[in-house]
C-alpha cells in the first residue's frame, strides 16, 4: 500500500516538474539550436556561433537540472520503501503510473476549467 501512495506522490510531483520547467519545449529548443548550428554556412556561423553557443549551454543546464531534481526525489523516495523501484521498472508499475498520470491530468484539467 504504500508503493502506491509513494507512486502517486512520484508521479504528480514529476508531472507537475515537467509542466513547470516546460520541458517538452526546452527539448524542442535544444534541437533547433542544433539543427541551425549545422546548416549554417562557414560565414554566418562565425557570426550567430557564441550566441547559439551560448543558448544552446543555458538550455541544456535547464534540461539536466529538471532530471536531477527528479532524479533525487525519486531516489529520497525510494529510500523510504526498498520495493518502490522493483514496481517503477515492473509492467504493472507502468500501468498504474500511466493510470495515475490520465485521471491527475483529466482532473486538473476539470479544476482549471472551473476556475
Amino acid at each position: 500500500m504504500i508503493n502506491q501512495v509513494l507512486l502517486i506522490i512520484a508521479s504528480v510531483v514529476t508531472y507537475e516538474i515537467l509542466k513547470f520547467t516546460d520541458f517538452k519545449n526546452l527539448v524542442s529548443l535544444l534541437v533547433k539550436i542544433y539543427k541551425k548550428l549545422f546548416y549554417l554556412n562557414s560565414y554566418k556561423k562565425e557570426k550567430l556561433y557564441f550566441k547559439n553557443l551560448k543558448l544552446l549551454f543555458i538550455t541544456s543546464i535547464k534540461i539536466f537540472a529538471t532530471v536531477i531534481t527528479i532524479l533525487i526525489i525519486f531516489y529520497n523516495l525510494i529510500l523510504i520503501s526498498n520495493s518502490l523501484l522493483d514496481l517503477l521498472i515492473s509492467t504493472l508499475g507502468i500501468i498504474e503510473i500511466t493510470f495515475i498520470l490520465i485521471i491527475y491530468h483529466l482532473f486538473k484539467t476539470k479544476v482549471y476549467a472551473k476556475l
